[in-house]
């Protein structure tokens, strides 16, 4: 047996019943005409109105999404930068001391062949 509550009140109902109430609540609703909608100039413009919010808001998210890559890519592009300077003074630094090594060969050359 199932307890149907009406007004704050537990009535024992069968299922059937309950079965029934809710089959013809829905056929109800179903049945129900939907309103009809007439344009006067007061919904012309909130109409307008609600499409210029809308498009608002769209403009806004694109925005916020447009400003969150800017920051990824900006992020990305620093780190790219401090690997590439940290090559190019890997680089730099290797390049000083082979120039070094080169003149003490030529300055040790250079003695032998006075001597």
């Amino acid at each position: 047996m199932i307890n149907v509550i009406v007004g704050g009140r537990r009535l024992p109902a069968k299922g059937g019943v309950v079965r029934g109430t809710w089959l013809f609540v829905m056929l109800g609703f179903a049945c129900a005409k939907a309103p009809t909608r007439v344009d006067t100039p007061l919904f012309v413009e909130l109409d307008a109105l609600e499409a210029r919010l809308t498009v608002s808001a769209v403009d806004l998210s694109n925005a916020e999404r447009l400003k969150r890559r800017h920051g990824e890519v900006v992020a990305f592009a620093c780190g790219v930068t401090d690997v590439h300077l940290r090559e190019m003074q890997r680089l730099a630094s290797a390049q000083a001391q082979k120039r070094t090594l080169l003149r003490l060969r030529r300055g040790q050359r250079e003695t032998n062949q006075a001597l």
